[in-house]
Order: C-alpha cells, then structure tokens, then sequence
C-alpha cells in the first residue's frame, strides 16, 4: 500500500468517525467541538471532512441529512421521513434534567430511598414535576412519609437501564 493509499483509508476513517458522532449527538456540534471529541487540533481540516459529508449526504438522496444551523452541525431525517419514524419513538424517552433527577436519585438513594425533599433541596424545585414524570414512567415509586415523600427506583428501572439491584 502506498502512500496514497494510507492518505485515502485515513480520510475514509475520519469522514466517517465525523458521521458517526453527527449520527449519535442529541444535540448541534460545533467544528471546534467535533475536533475536541477526534483529537484534531485543526478544525480547518474538520470543516473540511464536515462540508464533504453534507455534500455527500445531499448528492445520494438519503433519508437523512446534515444541517448547518449558525455555527453548529447536526444529523437529522428529512421532513417527508418524520411522521413515519416518529411511530417509533417510545415513552421511555427522559429530558436532559429529567435524567439528571433520575440519576441522582438512584445514586444517592439507601435501600429505603431518598427523600424527596433532598432531591428538591438539592436540584430546585422543577425536580418536582421531573419525579412526577418518573412516576408515571414507573421509573420511580413514591411513598408519603411524614411531611416529604421516600423516593425509590423501581424494577423498570433498574431493567431498562440495566445496573443492578442497589
């Protein structure tokens, strides 16, 4: 293999750890971001390989495309395509805040539970509609104690997540 060769399969492989992170991110990336998560100190040469993958995606008539939105970069479905892949979307899925209560609550939890005024106290008071979210997703259970309520993860939990019994 010459030189040219190593150069070509080089460039295949980042243009396609470039797609695979615009496929996997939940939310727009910058250039300089983009270079942060490969380890490339040039965001000219990431802006390059970013602006080759748009062209590429908008040449083979994919459902999928990449868009520029001011500075940033992501990988969605075209319009025509929404109304089917949103058939697919399940219940389970959590905000970023709602997840951070969730997670906090399992990892702060005893065997018994937390305190739903600890969550409060120590995440505000929007904790309060995020815990009755993970109620009705049967993530967590509530038990009235006192004046606060003794949060628990559940077994749904623990399954759809897969860690194990606290």
């Amino acid at each position: 293999m010459d030189t040219n060769d190593n150069e070509l399969k080089e460039n295949r492989e980042l243009l396609k750890s470039i797609e695979a992170i615009l496929f996997t991110s939940t939310e727009p990336l910058s250039i300089s971001k983009i270079s942060l998560l490969l380890n490339i100190n040039s965001t000219k040469t990431i802006s390059k390989y970013v602006n080759m993958l748009m062209d590429d995606y908008s040449k083979r008539d994919s459902s999928l495309r990449i868009i520029r939105d001011d500075d940033k970069f992501f990988m969605t479905t075209h319009d025509k395509y929404i109304s089917l892949i949103s058939k697919l979307k399940t219940t389970t899925e959590l905000s970023k805040l709602e997840m951070k209560t969730l997670a906090y609550i399992s990892k702060r939890e005893d065997k018994t539970g937390i305190m739903q005024s600890q969550v409060i106290k120590a995440l505000g008071a929007g904790a309060y509609e995020h815990i009755h979210k993970l109620i009705e997703m049967k993530f967590v259970n509530s038990k009235k104690t006192g004046r606060s309520k003794l949060i628990s993860t559940t077994q749904k939990f623990r399954d759809y997540f897969k860690v194990g019994d606290l």
